[in-house]
């Protein structure tokens, strides 16, 4: 397989940013980074947090009016 067009070479690292995201974070960055593994503990834990706080979507109006007719 031959590549017609080769944008940029990346480490093999985890990296983030430019649409690139761990765990919704640092996807709107407009730069690549490497991610430092030793924070990935402090995202997932900031990710779980964010996830329990979740504001009330949708069908969860249904949920709601069953619950208090």
């Amino acid at each position: 397989f031959v590549v017609d067009y080769l944008g940029f070479s990346v480490p093999d690292h985890f990296v983030v940013g430019y649409c690139l995201d761990y765990e919704e974070y640092f996807r709107d960055m407009d730069h690549i980074c490497i991610i430092d593994k030793k924070c990935l503990p402090k995202y997932d834990a900031m990710a779980l947090e964010h996830r329990q706080r979740k504001p009330a979507g949708k069908g969860d109006e249904d949920a709601a009016a069953a619950a208090h007719p």
